[in-house]
Order: structure tokens, then sequence, then C-alpha cells
């Protein structure tokens, strides 16, 4: 089971910024980042175990983690989703519908949706 990874690298504040881009980020990110956090373990003690001391960088899935930065610091959180996605079930997501204030759809809604959207507080448009 092998998949290709491309691996971006800048320094920041003397912090190394790791990001891996693979066609199975969901895979390497894992439920709720666990397998990425995994990783970055795995990472930060082979490190170790070679250089003797512990190296700061902060590792990244598809740009997992800063997108959950952006949502967090956002003013208002606007979705942009096609139909095809309602009702799918993703192995990683970087935010919860109650992160979400607008939903913009391509087609209207069912009446499950939009009660799950009201439940979350959530407009949909």
């Amino acid at each position: 089971m092998g998949f290709d990874v491309k691996i971006e690298t800048k320094t920041r504040d003397e912090i190394l910024n790791i990001t891996l881009y693979s066609d199975n980020n969901n895979l390497l990110i894992g439920k709720d980042g666990k397998n990425m956090a995994a990783l970055g373990t795995v990472i930060r003690q082979a490190v170790f175990n070679e250089l003797g001391f512990f190296y700061k960088f902060n590792l990244d899935v598809g740009e997992y983690k800063l997108k959950q930065q952006v949502i967090k610091k956002a003013k208002k959180t606007i979705v942009l989703m096609d139909s095809t996605k309602i009702g799918k079930s993703m192995p990683y997501t970087f935010c919860r519908p109650e992160d979400v204030d607008v939903l913009v759809l391509d087609q209207e809604p069912d009446d499950a949706l939009r009660l799950a959207a009201k439940e979350a507080g959530m407009e949909i448009i």
C-alpha cells in the first residue's frame, strides 16, 4: 500500500514548517488529525535519535491545520459545497457544522439538512 507524497518545507522564525501533499491526505490526517499527530511524534523522535536534540518543526498535511486556524480566526465562515458532498462521510474534516455560518449549495437542501443547519445555527443559501 504505497502512495506518492510531495513535501514542502519552509522556515519561519527558526521553526521548520513541513507540509505534506498526497493523493491520500485522508489517510495521513486520520480522524481529528490523529494520524498526523502520530506521524509528527515519529518524525520528532527519529530526528532526536539522529541529532541528539529535539528540533522545532510543525507538520501539516494538505494545509489541514492552516484551514482550521483560518476558520477559528474568521469573523464569518462561508462554505461553498456542491450537492454531491451531501450525505457523504469523509475520514477527516477541518471544521464542524457549528463552525459554519453560511452554507452555499447548488440545489435546494432536503428537510433533514435544513434541520441540521438550523440546529447548528447555520444559514443555507
